[in-house]
């Protein structure tokens, strides 16, 4: 996993940013980060930035509205027995809770923290757990992803439009 101060970092830069939901602002952004671009499709580009760090910037119309960045992946989890399988996702649990707790000592109380069964889950969010920082041109999540048993494991920090 990326450190905690890393990711901290991380999202104190993205918190910080002042966000335009247009493709010159959002290339603008990642390019001060160090990401470049490696993929394009028509609802999604693809950049990295080191080895184990993707960032991918959903379209709609080719007007982006949410950057998803991935922190850790765990990719062979049909390799995984049932056990094995329960026990990663409460690996990746634990890491969910422990970096939303340091990006909370940076940034101060979520607005939001909890499974996608609570009250009060953003409805355009896809995810298991998610804690949601709501800021004055975005919304800033930490996510953690697992949309089925053959698909990987993910922790991710999300920026996204305030308003699709």
């Amino acid at each position: 996993m990326t450190n905690l101060e890393e990711i901290t970092s991380i999202a104190a830069f993205l918190a910080a940013t002042q966000w335009k939901w247009n493709q010159s602002s959002i290339e603008a952004i990642l390019a001060s980060m160090g990401w470049q671009q490696h993929d394009s499709l028509p609802y999604r580009d693809d950049y990295s930035r080191f080895k184990n760090f993707e960032a991918s910037v959903y379209k709609e119309d080719h007007s982006p509205y949410q950057i998803e960045i991935d922190i850790e992946v765990y990719l062979d989890v049909d390799e995984l027995d049932a056990r094995q399988f329960e026990n990663k996702i409460d690996e990746f649990k634990d890491k969910f809770f422990r970096t939303t707790e340091a990006i909370a000592n940076s940034l101060g109380k979520p607005n939001f923290s909890d499974s996608f069964a609570a009250s009060g889950f953003p409805d355009d969010q896809d995810a298991v757990y998610l804690t949601l920082w709501n800021l004055n041109t975005a919304r800033l999540m930490l996510q953690l992803k697992n949309e089925g048993r053959e698909i990987p494991i993910r922790l991710t920090l999300v920026v996204a439009s305030i308003s699709l």
